[in-house]
């Protein structure tokens, strides 16, 4: 029974790393190096530049990525539960650490 729960509890573990690392992933957009949450804050300061139907296509784009971030944070979340919960039972103390601050040029904004 403990294999078997120790290996449930390993994928478990291995599911929330995913989620972390999808969640702190920067990617390059545009020359800059931005996590799900430095994107969202890019765009809302470029907010500012758009009128008429600009406007209309950046917050179309704009939903589309807070929405993005939105389920990366909610996945890691429901990961983070799932993980903690598997060792809770278990009785074992979870391999974790407090996400890092960010720092990529999208969050730098938001400070």
């Amino acid at each position: 029974m403990a294999d078997i729960e120790e290996q449930y509890r390993e994928q478990v573990r291995l599911e929330y790393e995913q989620a972390k690392a999808q969640l702190l992933a920067r990617l390059d957009i545009n020359g800059k190096k931005l996590c799900a949450r430095g994107r969202v804050y890019r765009a809302l300061s470029m907010a500012g530049q758009f009128t008429g139907k600009q406007l209309d296509a950046f917050k179309t784009k704009f939903n589309e990525l807070a929405d993005q971030a939105e389920a990366l944070i909610n996945d890691y979340n429901e990961k983070a539960k799932a993980y903690l919960a598997f060792c809770t039972f278990s009785d074992t103390k979870p391999e974790w650490g407090e996400l890092p601050d960010c720092n990529c040029e999208g969050c730098k904004l938001y400070e």
